[in-house]
């Protein structure tokens, strides 16, 4: 599984956990502490996200 499949994963638990509140901004240095990988599968997975709520 690629780290992008995984970060998107990540990030839609965290959402429906409620770890990430509705209309909080999202840092992406933050997330890389947080999901322990790098700038890009973060930006990856929040732009497929984004494309999943459009």
């Amino acid at each position: 599984m690629s780290q992008t499949i995984k970060t998107l994963i990540s990030l839609r638990e965290l959402i429906l956990n409620g770890e990430i509140a509705p209309g909080e901004r999202l840092l992406e240095v933050n997330l890389v502490d947080r999901l322990g990988v790098s700038r890009t599968p973060i930006r990856a997975a929040l732009a497929r996200l984004a494309e999943e709520a459009a």
